[in-house]
């Protein structure tokens, strides 16, 4: 490495293929340590001495030598301005550490005053190739699991008794909730957290407003349409879920019967497999009737669940009339969600046609404090996809996987294809009139066509 004294404590070096020299010098006991952009010699030193001069005017000042870096100014926003209780302050914090902070701060080295617009620009691609490097990771991780899954199914008596079908063993070959594409939700609140910095650090003299680069979001594509899953399709994961139920419910109770005389009729709640999919076969149809999320359906207690709704007030009446919903249904389930800081209380009336569902679930939640459904979103998510496999539905038109949530954007489509009002459709779906005009514009021909044909007849 070659090394030229600029002065006394200063010096330039050029390190092993590199052809651009670097000063390294001490300032009132700071450390100057910058590229001088310079591959001549000549014009590196002279570089270098108008950087040494204006780092002695700025340890005059009493300013710093070197400026804030954009890890300082994102960690100093981090600490003044989020919380670590709130979800929306963990989200951004994540947004910091796994995305910003190691594409903009470059080790720690930049300066937040010398982020560009063309930086800007340059983050939504190494977003997206860094998603296709996890996808890729991802996927490499769940053959080898399936491999050694398939290895273990074949070489034990006991699993393939268990498991007959070798598909039904193996783990999921997916991604997960890990999407092909960077959201624009998420893209945009990743913006969001990066006005935020700069807005921080123009207020703690860090930088200079006219420094700021431009953040432009990402608007929703076309691509943001749910269609969910067909009603024939539907038809069949509701035949075969509840097919699986019954086969393993008979095997259950002859196991049952081998044990002891006169089993209970009730037996088959014992095996665990049996169990499984009677909580499945019943709670699919209680997200497509309904369009819940699953792990709201997941968090319903049986004191949530309100039957034959009769006799009530005239402002419980009136109050039904001015939203459009029934004054007759035979369940009420009442949701409460604590989406960032504001709670709220739902009310959703299921489709008269999953009543049994629920009727079946609630005979099996006796305490006020039982859940209706009793498993978590992703072991009903693994049984789903186990019935969907089955049914070679697992896998949309797109060549996405499908999930619980192809039920929900079923339950959404269907109200809003029926001419239901879109008001009545999210506050009954625990959503927003937002989310439905992003991702459901593309019924509102046909819905307006059938809201105005059944207020002709």
């Amino acid at each position: 490495m070659r090394r030229i004294e600029v002065e006394q404590g200063a010096y330039l070096h050029r390190r092993p293929n590199s052809s651009r020299w670097q000063l390294y010098a001490y300032v009132g006991g700071e450390e100057v340590k910058a590229s001088t952009g310079k591959a001549d010699q000549a014009e590196a030193l002279g570089e270098a001495r108008r950087m040494l001069a204006e780092a002695r005017r700025r340890h005059e000042a009493g300013k710093r030598l070197r400026p804030p870096s954009f890890a300082e100014a994102a960690a100093s926003w981090a600490a003044a301005e989020l919380s670590a209780d709130r979800p929306k302050d963990r989200e951004a914090r994540r947004a910091l550490r796994d995305h910003l902070v190691p594409f903009f701060g470059a080790g720690g080295k930049r300066a937040v005053s010398e982020i560009t617009d063309s930086d800007v620009r340059a983050y939504a691609k190494w977003r997206q190739e860094r998603r296709q490097a996890l996808l890729e990771a991802l996927r490499r991780k769940a053959l080898d699991r399936r491999a050694e899954a398939e290895r273990r199914w074949r070489a034990s008596e006991s699993i393939r008794r268990r498991h007959p079908v070798l598909a039904d063993y193996l783990p999921r070959l997916s991604s997960g909730i890990v999407q092909q594409e960077v959201s624009a939700t998420a893209f945009n609140q990743e913006m969001a957290a990066l006005r935020a910095v700069f807005a921080h650090a123009v207020a703690a003299g860090m930088m200079l407003r006219s420094e700021v680069p431009a953040i432009a979001n990402r608007p929703p594509s076309g691509s943001n349409a749910r269609g969910g899953i067909g009603p024939e399709e539907l038809e069949a994961v509701f035949a075969c879920a509840h097919g699986r139920f019954e086969a393993a419910k008979a095997e259950a109770m002859e196991v049952a019967a081998r044990r002891r005389s006169d089993p209970p009729e009730d037996a088959w709640t014992t095996d665990a497999t049996a169990w499984g999919r009677f909580v499945l076969a019943n709670a699919v149809e209680v997200l497509a009737g309904t369009g819940m999320r699953p792990s709201s359906l997941c968090g319903v207690r049986r004191w949530h669940v309100r039957e034959h709704l009769e006799g009530q007030t005239a402002d419980w009446v009136r109050d039904r009339l001015a939203r459009g919903l029934p004054l007759q249904c035979g369940y009420l389930l009442k949701v409460r969600t604590e989406k960032g800081r504001k709670p709220r209380e739902w009310e959703v009336v299921p489709e008269e046609w999953c009543w049994p569902a629920v009727a079946a679930l609630l005979a099996h939640a006796r305490e006020p404090g039982d859940r209706l459904v009793p498993t978590n979103p992703p072991a009903l998510n693994r049984g789903f996809k186990k019935v969907l496999r089955q049914l070679g539905l697992d896998t949309r038109p797109d060549g996405s996987f499908r999930s619980l949530y192809d039920l929900r954007h079923y339950a959404i489509s269907a109200q809003l294809s029926d001419g239901v009002p879109p008001a009545i459709v999210a506050d009954n779906t625990m959503t927003s009139l937002a989310m439905i005009d992003r991702h459901y514009k593309h019924l509102s021909p046909e819905r307006h066509f059938r809201l105005l044909s059944k207020v002709g007849r």
